[in-house]
Order: C-alpha cells, then sequence, then structure tokens
C-alpha cells in the first residue's frame, strides 16, 4: 500500500517536474528567478517584517507565474507557426505588456514597503 501511494505521487507529480526542467532551461525565467532572489536578499537586508516579506514572496511568485505562462502562449503561437504574423506578434506583445505592468506594479508595492 504505502509503495502504491509513493508510486502515485511520482505519476502525478511526473508532468510537473517535467515542466520545471522546462522552464529553468529559459532565460526569461531564470532572469525572473535572479531579480526575485536579488530582492529577497534586499528585503532581509532591510529588515522586513514577516508580513513584508510574505508579501515580497507572493510578488515574485506572481510575477514568476505569469512569466511561465507567457512562455507556454509563446510556445502555443509557435506552434501554430514559425512565420511571421501579425496577429501572433500581437498575443506575444500583450503577453509582455502583461508582466511589464505587473513587474512595475510589484515594484511601486516594493518601494513603498521601504517608505514605509
Amino acid at each position: 500500500m504505502k509503495f502504491y501511494l509513493i508510486s502515485l505521487l511520482v505519476r502525478k507529480f511526473k508532468p510537473a517536474i517535467s515542466g520545471m526542467n522546462y522552464i529553468i532551461k529559459d532565460k526569461s525565467i531564470m532572469i525572473q528567478f535572479f531579480i526575485g532572489f536579488i530582492t529577497i536578499l534586499l528585503s532581509l537586508f532591510l529588515r522586513f517584517k514577516v508580513f513584508e516579506l510574505i508579501l515580497v514572496l507572493f510578488l515574485i511568485s506572481f510575477i514568476i507565474a505569469l512569466e511561465i505562462i507567457n512562455t507556454a502562449i509563446e510556445n502555443l503561437c509557435d506552434l501554430y507557426s514559425l512565420e511571421y504574423n501579425e496577429r501572433i506578434k500581437k498575443i506575444k506583445d500583450i503577453m509582455s505588456a502583461v508582466i511589464l505592468f505587473s513587474g512595475l506594479i510589484a515594484v511601486i508595492i516594493f518601494i513603498l514597503l521601504i517608505i514605509y
């Protein structure tokens, strides 16, 4: 019974682990991880309170999740067509704008945490 449960867990998490292997090879996502790591170090250096650290971690994970979704959508678009396509460009640009907008909001929140 115990072995069955472990085997079941491994089978359930195998696609997620495979996905993690893909995302750690993506430069954009790794840049977000690096920025997140620097942000955590800065937060610790500034002696943020626990709630503030939780907020920072949430914002970092949110931005990384958006970057992962962006990468998935870009891959779907490339699956549709590798040739230049104005509609695919628009989709990719919109997703980039989502990440930029969210990143700017995260920066504003981080600055407010430092100020107050």
